[in-house]
C-alpha cells in the first residue's frame, strides 16, 4: 500500500460508508477498514443489510 495514492476524502459519518470503503484516513493516518471491523461491527452491519434488525417498541399497558 502506498500513501502516495490515496489522500483525504470527505468524512464518513455512517457505520455503512465505512464498511464500504477499504482504506480510510483516521486521525492522519492511512489505516485499512478492517482495523475498525471487529466481527461485531461486521455482523451487525451485515444483519443491517439484510433488514433483520428492528427497533423494539414498548406495549403500553392499557393497550
Amino acid at each position: 500500500m502506498s500513501k502516495r495514492k490515496y489522500k483525504p476524502g470527505c468524512y464518513i459519518i455512517f457505520l455503512d460508508d465505512l464498511m464500504k470503503q477499504e482504506f480510510v484516513y483516521c486521525a492522519g493516518k492511512l489505516v485499512h477498514k478492517g482495523w475498525f471491523g471487529s466481527w461485531q461491527l461486521r455482523y451487525a452491519n451485515s444483519e443491517l443489510a439484510r433488514l433483520r434488525i428492528r427497533k423494539a417498541k414498548k406495549i403500553e399497558e392499557n393497550e
